[in-house]
């Protein structure tokens, strides 16, 4: 898995997540959840953003996986949740999207990059609290959609029940907000 990222072999990112896949998936032999693996791989590949592709696959089934897991399905699943349109509703300037099953932080960013057609952005403002994740996206193509050259795409992501009922936890991402907003951040998380 490393060699497919280009990165080197270190054992909490590649070793112990596929040995926790091996425990929690119903076809527990190596061949069959590395396959699993290797075909979220495929998908992940071109996603805006997505730097080690393998990692990222092992990352997003470990955290969706539970014991007796059918591993491929699985895979398949969020394969095409990612890389389809996402679960998108509202209006340009107030939309929500939702993950079924949950993504990390970085597929769930991808994602909407992607299903929103972002094109090339850059990241103005992060911040990760308690209670969120949130991300500011400039580039030419938000800007049109927006029709205002000084707004970018603020995204707000949750885990769980949401702002207010408990920690966010960056592996399980359920929810993100897109509306629009300014080079400046720190908006408070909203509920």
């Amino acid at each position: 898995m490393a060699q497919v990222d280009g990165r080197p072999a270190r054992k909490s990112t590649y070793l112990k997540p596929l040995t926790l896949l091996v425990r929690r998936c119903a076809d527990r032999s190596l061949d069959d959840v590395r396959g699993a693996v290797v075909s979220l791989v495929g998908e992940l590949r071109d996603l805006p953003g997505v730097t080690a592709p393998a990692a990222s696959a092992e990352s997003v089934l470990v955290a969706a996986a539970h014991r007796g897991t059918d591993c491929a399905k699985l895979a398949a699943t969020i394969g095409r949740e990612v890389t389809g349109r996402a679960h998108i509703t509202g209006s340009t300037f107030l939309r929500t999207a939702r993950f079924s099953p949950s993504l990390t932080a970085e597929l769930a960013l991808s994602t909407i990059r992607h299903s929103l057609h972002f094109g090339k952005v850059r990241v103005v403002y992060s911040l990760k609290a308690y209670s969120c994740q949130q991300e500011i996206f400039m580039g030419p193509s938000i800007a049109r959609q927006y029709g205002n050259p000084d707004l970018g795409a603020f995204v707000e992501l949750t885990s769980g029940k949401g702002v207010g009922h408990g920690k966010y936890d960056a592996r399980r991402v359920n929810r993100a907000r897109i509306t629009p907003f300014g080079r400046i951040g720190g908006q408070p998380c909203r509920s």
